[in-house]
């Protein structure tokens, strides 16, 4: 009772059909190739590995770990710096240069670096800028 006809076909025919060319008119994708390295790039890295802190970005979107964190009843808003690798007293002392050195404070145990006031936007513009 379900197989109505369209154009003198079955419509179960004609979804097995469908089906069947839409698997044989795939075409294959094109191989891209990654162009070679640019100066610039090779300058980046040659800069990160004599960094004495390097700061990983996210494994899933890439983005750089710098929250905002909310506390004492969201009247103080605090930025943290996650996954720092390397010495945290060289990367606080760069970051001074930008946020006054009073509001900066890192967590030993667990290598955060935590920044009263909120300066997401300004820390991870400074990070893309430094190359990180």
């Amino acid at each position: 009772m379900n197989n109505f006809l369209f154009q003198g076909k079955c419509l179960a025919q004609l979804k097995t059909q469908v089906r069947f060319k839409s698997v044989i008119g795939k075409v294959a994708k094109p191989r891209v190739v990654n162009p070679p390295l640019l100066t610039k790039d090779l300058k980046k890295i040659v800069d990160l590995a004599k960094a004495q802190y390097v700061v990983h970005r996210t494994a899933k979107g890439g983005w750089l770990p710098i929250y905002s964190e909310y506390k004492h009843g969201r009247t103080q808003l605090t930025t943290i710096i996650r996954r720092i690798e390397g010495n945290t007293e060289a990367l606080v002392k760069d970051i001074a240069t930008i946020i006054p050195g009073e509001r900066i404070k890192v967590k030993e145990n667990t290598n955060h670096v935590v920044i009263k006031g909120n300066y997401v936007e300004v820390l991870r513009d400074w990070f893309t800028v430094q190359g990180f």
